[in-house]
């Protein structure tokens, strides 16, 4: 039988508010078995984190960036994927000034 070559499909980007919840997916297609290597915006891996998708909750701005995926399988070269992760900042207000008027 022919084996498939690897491939993965790209997660979808998110922006989201401080706070929020986000998981990031793929899906591997090609001849497994298939593992997985997410890794963060500074293109280190995260550990632990080695399933077709990975979940931040309570996002803050520090977690902004670029976040990827390596597919391996048992056919052609590992592919990697990725999706930008945008927070956006909360709604602040200056005190307005106290006014004295004749």
């Amino acid at each position: 039988s022919v084996q498939e070559n690897v491939t993965a499909g790209t997660p979808d980007n998110a922006t989201l508010c401080p706070g929020g919840n986000v998981t990031f997916s793929t899906v591997a297609g090609g001849t497994g078995p298939f593992s997985y290597q997410w890794k963060g915006p500074d293109g280190s891996p995260i550990s632990g984190e080695t399933g077709s998708s990975y979940t931040i909750n309570g996002v803050t701005s520090a977690d902004a960036g670029q976040y990827s995926v390596t597919v391996s399988g048992t056919c052609g070269d590992p592919v990697t994927v990725s999706a930008t992760l945008s927070v956006q900042e909360n709604v602040t207000a200056g005190t307005p000034d106290n006014a004295t008027l004749c």
